[in-house]
């Protein structure tokens, strides 16, 4: 996905990096991400949301920083159409929730008790 406004990375000690474009994979998307973005969630006083932590903004915020392997606070400077995008299609690699699941039967078996 080509970025509305690039982001340029600032490293200590490292040169500057500018990302136009940020093109996640799934193969990319794996359990050390998972864990490591939780674990960095969790410690900066996330809070963990009642519908399940793939629907916090934040939280899938702190995953694209572990997929791009960069600090969380580097993606703060993301346009918000860009950031809200990208955290819809890391949202999509977590599946249906459970949860969600159980509503979608349920909403289903409703409407077709109701014909």
């Amino acid at each position: 996905m080509k970025l509305k406004k690039p982001l340029l990375i600032k490293n200590f000690g490292a040169e500057e990096r500018k990302i136009e474009e940020i093109n996640i994979k799934k193969e990319d998307f794996t359990a050390k991400v998972i864990i490591d973005a939780e674990q960095n969630f969790l410690m900066s006083n996330g809070i963990f949301p009642t519908e399940g932590m793939h629907n916090s903004r934040k939280f899938l915020t702190f995953v694209l920083a572990e997929l791009l392997e960069v600090r969380y606070d580097n993606l703060l400077e993301l346009d918000g159409e860009d950031l809200i995008s990208i955290t819809d299609e890391i949202k999509n690699f977590f599946g249906a929730s459970a949860l969600e699941k159980i509503v979608e039967m349920f909403s289903v078996k409703q409407g077709q008790s109701s014909l």
